[in-house]
């Protein structure tokens, strides 16, 4: 990996991180997150209320899309420091396209 891809990685880390943030503000805290573009893998843990340890989830592999004007994310191969969460992951988020915003659109 070349600077300019740990750098590009790390870019768009943060971004995902504050999205991220935004979205699960009432009930945690994504407190780091990591993600290989070339390999296409993700890596985040979160502090979530009421837990005293944080989670790690892993997605194993991610697929960006574009239809029309629009670009997509879609995760697979979840894994979760929790068995039951990395289950409800793959059952309910498998494969789900989400929006990318426009600032990171280019970096994906």
């Amino acid at each position: 990996m070349t600077f300019f891809d740990a750098l590009k990685d790390k870019a768009v880390a943060l971004s995902a991180r504050a999205l991220i943030n935004r979205k699960i503000a009432s009930f945690g805290e994504v407190t780091d997150v990591q993600i290989d573009i070339q390999r296409k893998t993700a890596r985040l843990e979160v502090q979530l209320k009421g837990e005293t340890d944080p989670i790690s989830v892993e997605a194993g592999a991610y697929e960006v899309s574009v239809d029309g004007d629009q670009t997509f994310i879609s995760f697979s191969q979840m894994r979760a420091s929790r068995e039951w969460l990395g289950i409800a992951l793959n059952e309910y988020l498998s494969g789900r396209k989400f929006p990318v915003p426009s600032a990171v659109r280019a970096a994906l």
